[in-house]
């Protein structure tokens, strides 16, 4: 939302910047939100992406971890941390039972100001599991 749109001008920020808000981006599709990367690492990524070795490197991995005959393999990684005691605190590991997938579509705003958006397509994966306890 752009502060200077609105009539409550007590949002207006007048003082400067604190330094750890002059390293955040800016969303780029959402006003107002900020990347969680610096600008060199923004400037190196957006420079790897326009480098089609780098390009076909990172398609081949996503192709790679999306391939199901990898899944054993990342199972047992999982496995492998979990007895290790190396997941997260109050981590638990489970298999649920696959239930069904729902896809929509919404409008997210890219700008209040501008009043724009753009349509967001959204698959929602329903399943279920015995130890985690229905919706009430």
């Amino acid at each position: 939302m752009n502060p200077y749109a609105s009539e409550d001008f007590n949002r207006i920020r007048l003082t400067p910047k604190t330094e750890e808000e002059r390293g955040q981006i800016d969303h780029p599709l959402f006003e107002g939100k900020k990347i969680d990367m610096s600008h060199k690492e923004l400037k190196n990524f957006t420079s790897a992406m326009g480098d089609t070795k780098f390009k076909d490197m990172m398609g081949d991995y996503v192709n790679e971890i999306s391939d199901p005959k990898h899944r054993p393999e990342q199972d047992q990684y999982l496995k492998e941390l979990e007895e290790r005691g190396e997941l997260p605190p109050g981590t638990e590991l489970i298999q649920p039972d696959a239930g069904f997938c729902i896809k929509t579509l919404s409008k997210k705003m890219v700008s209040d100001f501008k009043k724009t958006f753009f349509d967001q397509k959204t698959f929602i994966n329903v399943c279920w599991h015995d130890t985690i306890d229905k919706p009430v």
